[in-house]
């Protein structure tokens, strides 16, 4: 079940709530949102926020580059939490330099693999040493948030969709739910897909670049695969890798579950 919030600004908004986990339990609505950066809002979107899902927490995935230059809005009685889950320097790049210009530079590279960088990316946000605290941050700032949790990044796709991905995780969600939600941000991000598609060829003709901007824009269930493929050669079950992998031991896990999943 995937739940897209029909914003003004806001196109990639979801409740996680309707989706099926630990011991047939769902998830409740109206508590867990994912999305993208909030400067999109309009201010209808924030009051409907504010008022309809009683938003409390916004975790901003962001990197400082992003943030300084489209930050979000300050939303009275919501506690703001700023995680930079990609380490500044992830692509080689200095922060003050992290644009959609970089990217194109790198994809000008004929022996550069846009999927290979991508699929690192996500296994980066998933294993890293750098992220390990902040998820842990995370999850405890969540389980204390007293009314609905947003986390989001840019476009709400690859860094909210990490995160989405290891909420649902703990909460007992199966994998292909947990993908099909991943997959989603395709369905409701076709108009902007579908305009570049149409568009870039008209304005750019290297092919190594147009390739690696159809990359940027889409999803691919290849990459959470991967995730899920390690976390089975590691671990045993998502008790052990959420204590091994960041500290979060069972029972924060077992309160997460009680808190967001309702009776069958």
């Amino acid at each position: 079940m995937v739940t897209r919030i029909p914003f003004q600004g806001l196109k990639n908004t979801r409740d996680l709530g309707g989706k099926t986990g630990a011991g047939g339990r769902t998830l409740r609505p109206r508590m867990l949102l994912r999305g993208e950066a909030l400067y999109k809002a309009t201010p209808e979107d924030v009051r409907r926020l504010l008022n309809d899902y009683r938003l409390r927490l916004v975790v901003d995935l962001r990197m400082g580059a992003e943030t300084e230059k489209e930050p979000d809005p300050a939303i009275p009685g919501v506690k703001a939490l700023s995680c930079n889950l990609l380490d500044d320097s992830f692509f080689g790049i200095a922060r003050d330099e992290y644009s959609l210009e970089t990217w194109l530079s790198l994809f000008r590279d004929p022996s550069f693999s846009p999927e290979r960088i991508f699929s690192d990316m996500y296994y980066k946000l998933v294993f890293d040493d750098h992220v390990r605290p902040m998820i842990k941050e995370i999850f405890q700032a969540v389980l204390a948030c007293d009314g609905a949790a947003l986390w989001h990044c840019s476009a709400g796709k690859d860094r909210a969709g990490v995160v989405t991905l290891l909420f649902l995780y703990a909460l007992g969600v199966s994998r292909e739910e947990i993908i099909a939600d991943y997959l989603a941000t395709r369905r409701f991000t076709y108009p902007d897909i579908l305009k570049i598609r149409l568009l870039a060829p008209l304005k750019i003709h290297d092919r190594n670049i147009l390739r690696g901007a159809n990359v940027l824009m889409n999803v691919d269930a290849a990459y959470f695969r991967r995730i899920f493929d390690e976390i089975d050669a590691r671990y045993r079950d998502e008790f052990d890798f959420f204590q091994g992998q960041y500290n979060i031991p069972p029972a924060l896990i077992l309160r997460l579950r009680d808190k967001y999943l309702a009776d069958p």
